[in-house]
């Protein structure tokens, strides 16, 4: 079964008592119209569901990646599986920094590396991957004057 994506498109009317400035973004006209100065509304203009090519190029012309949606440039999906040898960019980081004793770095590190990167030791202690299994011991930070 292919995946689905869908393409929906809206339209934001604001009205003012100056001309409304261009470049604004989206947060900004939202407090504009319910904080500001402004009234609004906002119209779904289209909906529409989309392949695995069509998300592709839709992604690319808005300048963003098909790997935002695990995608290749053809609309494929991207084999999240396949290992090409090397660790990926936090666990290299956290590797590293254990090399290096950092433990609150690490230990900040593990909480942004999704689960399925992490390992569990027997005592169910959570472990970067790729970190031979050392454990990182828990420090609490404090700041200047705490």
């Amino acid at each position: 079964m292919s995946r689905k994506f869908h393409k929906t498109v809206f339209q934001i009317e604001v009205l003012s008592e100056d001309p409304y400035p261009e470049g604004r973004s989206l947060v900004d006209i939202a407090y504009d119209i319910t904080e500001g100065e402004c009234s609004g509304r906002v119209h779904r203009v289209s909906s529409e569901e989309l392949d695995g090519r069509a998300m592709a190029n839709a992604l690319i012309e808005q300048d963003s990646d098909p790997e935002f949606f695990g995608l290749d440039q053809d609309g494929n999906k991207i084999d999240d599986n396949e290992d090409d040898g090397e660790p990926d960019f936090v666990t290299a980081v956290i590797n590293e920094m254990e090399q290096q004793g950092d433990v609150f770095y690490t230990n900040f590190l593990m909480t942004l590396m999704p689960p399925q990167e992490r390992l569990s030791d027997d005592d169910g202690e959570e472990t970067p991957a790729g970190s031979g299994g050392k454990k990182a011991e828990r420090r609490q930070f404090r700041g200047p004057g705490c």
